[in-house]
């Protein structure tokens, strides 16, 4: 019976860090996170898988009455990421937070994109706090290619939008090399999801089933697959931020995934 137990014990072991899916009812901890942009194309299937594995979610929203969830574990609440009071308030018990919004900007101007404020608002109202909840911003491909312009405009040739300055997505990928700077100084623990180019399953009606057994992480370089595609089904995007916020092992990184 020693034998047997012992046996069990080095399995558990080996599925947990050979990244398998464990069941809900098996999530090593329940916890509490708190999602921006729940309503999104990837925030909601962060708030699925979370509510999956066993955890609770506070989805956020501005209009809280568009955050149509029916679980036992999920709460609709009013916030923004524009008010440091709301956020705080909003932190308190919270073991993680996940910004899932979209980095667009009123002028095209990148120091003006939602991520930033969002990052700002986030040092602001949590570096105070003995306990800070894990910041989990969901980022730019860009991140993978380099932190100035010049470096992203070499490495991410053939990329099917213009970013040149003045345009929409030169202010969105620039927003988030800002915030990842302000991360960066920042006392808070944090990490920075950064997709590939491609998110598979986020057009029309989101894809939330569809998924591969095995994907791949990397901080240094973007994942390219056998068919030489920079690819990710929206599902194992949630799948990677879920499992990042429970084990923590990119804090204070960038990483993307990819198969």
């Amino acid at each position: 019976m020693q034998r047997i137990y012992l046996f069990g014990k080095l399995l558990l072991v080996a599925m947990t860090l050979g990244g398998f899916a464990m069941p809900s009812s098996q999530a090593a901890d329940n916890l509490t996170i708190v999602v921006y942009g729940a309503s999104g194309r990837i925030g909601e299937v962060i708030v699925d898988v979370a509510l999956e594995r066993g955890h609770k979610v506070i989805g956020v929203s501005r209009h809280p009455e568009k955050l149509q969830i029916r679980h036992r574990n999920f709460t609709a609440v009013a916030g923004d990421l524009m008010d440091v009071n709301s956020i705080r308030a909003l932190a308190s018990g919270a073991d993680a937070i996940v910004i899932s919004v979209s980095a667009k900007t009123p002028d095209n101007r990148p120091e003006n994109s939602l991520v930033v404020h969002a990052a700002n608002n986030m040092v602001e109202a949590l570096s105070s706090l003995e306990n800070k909840p894990y910041i989990v911003q969901m980022g730019s491909a860009s991140l993978m290619y380099g932190s100035t312009f010049e470096e992203v405009k070499k490495n991410m040739q053939g990329a099917p939008f213009s970013f040149e300055k003045g345009t929409t997505m030169h202010a969105v990928l620039f927003g988030h090399q800002i915030s990842l700077k302000i991360y960066q100084q920042s006392p808070l623990p944090w990490t920075i999801v950064a997709p590939p180019m491609k998110i598979l399953g986020i057009y029309a009606r989101p894809d939330k089933t569809t998924t591969k057994e095995t994907y791949r992480t990397s901080t240094s370089a973007p994942l390219i697959d056998a068919e030489g595609n920079k690819s990710i089904y929206v599902r194992d995007l949630a799948r990677a931020t879920v499992k990042e916020i429970e084990q923590r092992k990119f804090a204070g990184k960038v990483f993307t995934v990819g198969y």
